[in-house]
């Protein structure tokens, strides 16, 4: 698999509970969101792609669906 996979938050507050939480079970990185992302707080967490299926997963125990968007790259 090529490229990287996006979260992209509706608040920054969000954003950052996620960072905490996923920090502790996978290699991610916070980056300004892309500007092909339109809807977002302005800050997202990278990943992996390998990993999208278990960090989609994480990210439904830590908010609603509503609140954060993956998006591959």
């Amino acid at each position: 698999m090529t490229g990287y996979g996006v979260i992209a938050f509706e608040s920054t507050h969000l954003a950052m509970q996620a960072e905490r939480r996923l920090r502790e079970a996978f290699p991610i990185a916070m980056m300004p969101t892309p500007r092909s992302i339109t809807a977002s707080c302005g800050i997202s967490v990278r990943f992996s792609l390998a990993d999208l299926d278990a960090v989609t997963e994480a990210m439904r125990s830590i908010g609603p669906d509503g609140g954060w968007q993956v998006h591959c790259l």
